[in-house]
């Protein structure tokens, strides 16, 4: 990569704040989005690989017409300050020394759902956070700082309350009721005379106490619980689906990396030809094959 590049791309990631807060603003970029494994994944990508360039900001904004209003620049508030190439290379030396990356969670499951959830997590088992963990973190809050009060805390974090699900405490408590009930029915379903149903009103009588949540249900509406369950075994099926579609995406782009296609040709290709139903060497040939046809 040649050093003009470089410094694009080190000015891509110092404004990446700016960026995504144009693309929040039109609509175009849900307000979490640092707080999520896709932004974390690239992060990490980054500092293995100083050529990567980041999944949105700058390409986005080109893709719609957009003109970066790089507030970064207008912003003096003491308690913002930007993050790029060179921090979070320190942040990573630094990391270096006390240890290392125990296991890569990149992924939503049935207890991390995002970089804060597997913040809190590192912290509660004694393990010092990855630089993208606190990365995610730091950019969270500097977009709140930069948004000048258009968006709130929830909002950078967790995403815009969802109508009748509530706020993302209200939405993972629910979440918790059902996984640790989850964790308990894959115990016991092999079991021949497994049902579902008495299954759930002698959890909820064994558990009512313990989980003040459960309390609500009863034998007169424990379909209601029922259908909640199979609402929230679809949302993690799709969460999975969703997750696999990235990381193929991210996959495909690395081969067309390593055959020497360019950053701007590959972005063009995934853009018009990726086809999330098919695997990543299908795509890879498709892709090719659409090439040499031209």
């Amino acid at each position: 990569m040649d050093d003009e590049l470089i410094d694009d791309l080190n000015d891509e990631i110092l404004y990446e704040e700016s960026n995504i807060l144009d693309l929040v603003n039109h609509g175009l970029l849900e307000s979490n989005y640092f707080n999520s494994f896709e932004w974390s994944n690239n992060c990490y990508e980054r500092i293995k690989n100083n050529e990567t360039f980041p999944l949105i900001t700058s390409d986005a904004l080109f893709e719609n017409d957009l003109i970066p209003s790089f507030t970064s620049n207008l912003n003096d508030l003491n308690n913002f300050r930007s993050f790029g190439s060179f921090e979070l290379n320190l942040l990573e030396s630094k990391f270096l020394k006390v240890g290392g990356r125990l296991s890569e969670v990149n992924e939503s499951n049935y207890i991390i759902d995002n970089p804060v959830d597997l913040f809190m997590n590192d912290i509660l088992y004694g393990q010092i956070p990855t630089p993208e963990t606190l990365s995610s973190l730091y950019k969270c809050f500097n977009l709140y700082y930069l948004s000048n009060g258009t968006l709130t805390l929830e909002d950078v974090f967790f995403g815009k309350l969802i109508k009748r699900a509530g706020n993302y405490a209200q939405r993972k408590t629910s979440k918790q009721v059902y996984s640790e009930f989850h964790f308990s029915v894959i115990r016991e379903d092999y079991k021949s005379d497994f049902d579902l149903k008495n299954f759930a009103l002698r959890y909820i009588d064994n558990n009512h106490e313990e989980i003040p949540s459960l309390s609500y249900f009863h034998e007169e509406n424990i379909n209601s619980f029922l259908k909640g369950y199979d609402r929230w075994k679809s949302k993690i099926n799709d969460e999975k689906l969703i997750t696999k579609t990235i990381e193929d995406r991210e996959a495909t782009k690395n081969c067309l990396t390593s055959l020497g296609y360019k950053p701007e040709e590959i972005t063009k290709l995934i853009t018009a030809h990726f086809d999330s139903k098919i695997n990543v060497e299908s795509n890879l040939v498709n892709i090719l094959q659409l090439v040499m046809d031209k």
